[in-house]
């Protein structure tokens, strides 16, 4: 671990690793008329050249590219909304990181279409836009509605508690794997006909090699795209839930489908799988170089199905029409996935039965990882009961994180478990795990709760209840993990608790290029906001 550890750091001084790990910047005041709760959201973001964060941020309806100072305030920002290139009007609505440089997706819409267009976000001097170029064109506009639309995807992705959300504007540029292509996409949503989705394929320089759109085999009201990848050989792969009934039906374990639909060909060609028809509560997907896709499956606490990882090699003319998961032929292989992080009851008994089973666990994110793929996942119970004077609060409470590593045959060799319960009404964003991915291993960082689950059960102390009275801003801390690529034991740290009533959300983490620092952004639930510096370098002291 030390030795790990030492080769993360390396070249950094004694006395730097002396300093606070966390320093908190000057807090500011922004409040956006008409909008409640977090006006400036951490879409994506790079550092320039002095080692400065630079930010694509959104702040209320609109982009903009912000720059901090040493003070760790805006030093710096420009609009990324209603700008002219190319005798047209551009909004931005996605960006992606390249090289270190970060490139904005913009829209330019009409009435019944969407003309897609990049730039380069140039942070050398000044902060503006350069090497704009056209894209695609779309027959679709591209319009942001804050009541279906979201800047930034949340990991774990949950299909029930997504807050209504039809589009993660981040999905509308992806990568492929390798890098060497792009994918700028979008799709419709709520029409009466069938979805359709229109995409673009795009060199490393952006330049557009093949689109087109297609007719999805799912009525458009009642399907949800959650996932959009495209593989190193231009399939396109879209992780979709179908759902087959009215809302009352949203707690029914058999209230949706979930579907793997595979375009190959330059999208000119389709293919749908019916992954499931239990009650999946998130998953995530994954192509492999070999053609087969992973994808990893948990069904929450309704079901008490384990959780599993599924390779599919979706080539093969054997598969039947019934649920892939249910499928029992060599092209398929399953990796059952136990329960795990259910908190202690203060029985001192091992948990058994349907509640052993019944566990609230939820997939983070599926990536190829030392040569083989990274699986993490979260505890999220979002039915724990806390006492409020004479009323019962339903919070949600953000529990244990596990790293699973599997080996190129996908086969679990190892896992590791890092516990924590933190309980907030932020916001389901704050209660995320943000995670860098290192050659060495993997690094954690995510709000915990100071005295864990007692504490939890007395954050209202006090309180009565009533519906006129402020809620007590729950405290919380901020920790890091490290956790070796061979699977070693996971080293944990406080790094500090955040000033007043700020709470901080971990997944607007920047990491510096030479990955000596991170900043996180926190807000107080009222108009001030507030940045923290954080040495990641606390996780080497003894």
């Amino acid at each position: 671990m030390r030795s790990t550890l030492l080769i993360l750091f390396v070249g950094l001084g004694v006395g730097a690793l002396a300093q606070d790990p966390m320093r908190s910047g000057v807090a500011y005041s922004k409040s956006i008329k008409g909008v409640e709760g977090d006006g400036q959201l951490v879409a994506n973001a790079t550092t320039d050249l002095n080692g400065m964060p630079v930010l694509f941020m959104m702040e209320g309806k609109g982009y903009k590219a912000v720059r901090l100072g040493a003070d760790l305030r805006p030093a710096e920002e420009i609009p990324l909304d209603l700008q002219t290139f190319d005798g047209a009007v551009w909004d931005a609505a996605s960006s992606i990181v390249v090289d270190d440089k970060l490139h904005i997706l913009f829209v330019s819409n009409g009435k019944k279409t969407a003309d897609y267009g990049i730039g380069r976000l140039n942070t050398e001097g000044a902060l503006a836009i350069q090497d704009f170029h056209r894209v695609a064109s779309f027959d679709h506009p591209n319009t942001f509605d804050p009541s279906t639309t979201t800047c930034r995807k949340t990991l774990p992705d949950l299909i029930l508690f997504d807050s209504g959300a039809f589009y993660d504007q981040g999905d509308r540029i992806v990568a492929s794997p390798d890098g060497k292509h792009f994918l700028v996409n979008h799709y419709t949503s709520g029409g009466k006909a069938k979805k359709k989705f229109w995409f673009a394929c795009l060199d490393r320089s952006f330049q557009k090699e093949w689109s087109g759109s297609i007719e999805l085999p799912f009525e458009d009201a009642n399907s949800d795209i959650h996932q959009i990848v495209l593989d190193n050989s231009g399939k396109i792969i879209l992780l979709t839930y179908v759902f087959c009934g009215d809302l009352a039906r949203q707690a029914d374990k058999l209230c949706h489908e979930t579907h793997l639909t595979v375009l190959k060909d330059q999208g000119t060609r389709l293919k749908d799988l019916l992954l499931d028809k239990d009650f999946v509560s998130s998953a995530r997907v994954m192509p492999k170089d070999d053609g087969r896709i992973l994808v990893a499956i948990r069904y929450g606490a309704l079901t008490g199905i384990p959780g599993v990882v599924v390779s599919i090699d979706t080539a093969m003319a054997k598969l039947k029409n019934t649920p892939v998961v249910d499928q029992r032929v060599p092209g398929i292989r399953k990796t059952k996935l136990a329960t795990f992080g259910l908190p202690d009851d203060g029985s001192g008994k091992k948990p058994s039965g349907s509640r052993a089973a019944k566990v609230p666990d939820e997939i983070i994110e599926l990536t190829p990882a030392w040569g083989g793929t990274l699986l993490l996942e979260g505890f999220r119970d979002q039915d724990l009961e806390v006492v409020m004077g004479d009323a019962i609060a339903m919070r949600t409470l953000h529990g244990a994180v596990r790293a699973t590593w599997l080996d190129a045959t996908d086969s679990i060799r190892w896992q590791r478990t890092v516990d924590r319960a933190f309980m907030t009404t932020s916001g389901e964003s704050y209660g995320s795990v943000a995670f860098a991915l290192l050659p060495e291993g993997l690094l954690l960082a995510y709000n915990d709760t100071p005295g864990g689950i007692a504490a939890i059960n007395n954050s209202y102390t006090g309180a009565s209840g009533k519906k006129k009275e402020k809620v007590p801003v729950e405290k919380s801390r901020l920790k890091l993990a490290w956790i070796p690529a061979q699977g070693g034991t996971p080293k944990e740290e406080a790094v500090g608790t955040p000033e007043g009533d700020f709470t901080l959300c971990p997944m607007t983490m920047v990491r510096s290029r030479a990955g000596d620092k991170l900043w996180i952004k926190g807000y107080d639930r009222g108009s001030q906001h507030q940045f923290v510096q954080v040495d990641p370098r606390v996780l080497e002291r003894e």
